[in-house]
């Protein structure tokens, strides 16, 4: 892009942001000058120079006084018609120090929208999450023989569900009653709760982009205005591009995307996505209208607090969205979290192939089986989900949004309870696999030690993991 290129579908990197904030500040003092100093003229948009046009030989006060660069810096130099620099003799004259000030002004208002978070910092963190969401994903199919799915967690369901359906038995019975059936549902939750994160992240990164956009709009709108003000005494009132909150609405609907919308990934629990109704906001900012600089530097200051007024409006919503959410996963614990119940004895199992029950378990082997490859990917997701941060996307000065780390309070709430439920269900699942097997050991040995050792393990599943998911 050549430097100086303006065009807002580019400008969420703010490339050009320096340039256009520097030649606004040589805009602004143009218009200054116009609007206290107007018997100093510039002759052309291009000159280098404001000139007295009436002056008489001899005459020992102003000349003309240099304009700052294009990019803003110097200028305030003044001379005689002789070309001597010129020193207001009562000292209330400089204008090096008044074009100074008008630099400072500029740089105070456009300071903390420099720092609104990239799309570059908030999409790292949604790389790290869509891990967690992915792996919480999706149903799987058996093809041919080979079990596939959306994620690895879902092929391991797949497969304990075809093993068990091939056995019979009381115990069996139980076990797929109790545990195997809630088992994907209670995943199924875990997986909505991760979309609900995914698409906070998801907002924050669409909102700021377009505030980016909106940013750098306000800066090349104000600059043009005030350019034309100064040197052609008029100009047409201007106004900014919003549509800020409604971009936290599009960034959480994006979250899921694919084969699974976000309505469909919550529609089986009492979550609610946004709503449209709930960050409605201004397409357009007021309009500008301006007659000198005071007022062009007022209506750029009013422009930029609409901006804020809109990601406050978006970031508000995703928080009252995340806490509201968080509130009905505490009411609906069921749906979320899963206990598995002791089998006191294999009595009564009928298994028409013995190694099923260790493809599920894992036998004594050190890895493997279905359940324990579930236990360890949830164990997995935990972890992801630990090193994924809002707050190190998202960080702003304090004045602008809902404050320095937006909704992460919210998020951050919502992360902690998934990780707690993921914690407590991979204990669940890997004792409960554990207890399986030694059910299966009991049935084989029909000896007293095998017995003991299944209502060992009964014991430390009736005892529980000491997790406490709610908390």
């Amino acid at each position: 892009m050549p430097v100086g290129h303006w065009d807002a579908r580019d400008e969420t990197d703010y490339e050009n942001l320096d340039y256009f904030v520097g030649s606004l500040q040589q805009s602004a003092i143009d218009l200054y000058m116009y609007s206290n100093y107007n018997f100093l003229k510039l002759e052309e948009p291009s000159s280098h120079l404001y000139t007295r046009r009436h002056f008489a030989a001899g005459d020992d006060a102003i000349c003309t006084v240099t304009r700052p660069d294009d990019d803003g810096l110097g200028g305030g130099i003044c001379r005689k018609p002789d070309g001597t620099i010129y020193e207001d003799p009562a000292g209330k004259i400089d204008f090096e120090v008044e074009f100074e000030e008008v630099r400072r002004t500029i740089d105070n208002i456009i300071m903390p929208w420099r720092e609104l978070p990239g799309p570059d910092d908030v999409q790292t963190q949604i790389d790290s999450w869509r891990l967690v969401a992915r792996d919480l994903s999706g149903t799987a199919t058996n093809q041919q023989g080979i079990i596939s799915g959306a994620s690895d967690i879902s092929a391991n369901l797949f497969g304990i569900h075809t093993n068990v359906d091939n056995m019979s038995g009381a115990a069996i019975a139980q076990f797929k009653e109790k545990f195997v059936n809630k088992l994907g549902n209670a995943i199924a939750g875990h997986y909505a709760i991760a979309v609900l994160c995914g698409g906070a992240l998801t907002a924050e990164r669409d909102i700021f982009k377009q505030a980016r956009k909106s940013v750098m709009e306000a800066v090349v709108k104000t600059r043009n205005a005030m350019a034309n003000i100064a040197f052609s005494e008029e100009t047409d009132p201007w106004l900014v591009a919003l549509k800020i909150a409604q971009w936290s609405l599009e960034g959480a609907q994006a979250f899921a995307g694919g084969a699974v919308p976000l309505k469909t990934a919550l529609s089986s629990f009492a979550l609610k996505a946004l709503q449209a109704s709930d960050v409605e906001g201004k397409p357009e900012s007021d309009e500008v209208s301006a007659d000198d600089y005071n007022d062009a530097i007022g209506g750029f200051k009013a422009t930029l607090d609409e901006i804020n007024a809109e990601i406050t409006k978006g970031e508000k919503a995703l928080s009252d969205n995340l806490i509201k959410n968080l509130e009905a996963i505490n009411k609906d614990r069921d749906s979320y979290d899963l206990k598995v119940e002791p089998i006191s004895s294999p009595q009564n199992l009928v298994i028409i192939q013995p190694d099923l029950i260790e493809e599920i378990t894992g036998g004594h082997r050190p890895g493997g089986g279905y359940m324990r490859n579930i236990s360890q990917d949830l164990r997995n997701n935990k972890n992801q989900a630990a090193g994924v941060s809002m707050e190190r996307g998202v960080r702003r000065p304090e004045d602008i949004g809902i404050g320095e780390v937006g909704p992460s309070g919210a998020f951050n709430a919502m992360r902690e309870r998934l990780m707690k439920l993921m914690d407590d269900m991979a204990w669940d699942v890997e004792n409960g696999a554990a207890m399986l097997q030694k059910v299966m050991d009991a049935l084989r040995s029909q000896d007293a030690n095998s017995q003991k050792e299944l209502e060992s393990i009964n014991q430390k599943i009736e005892k529980g993991s000491g997790i406490d998911p709610w908390g």
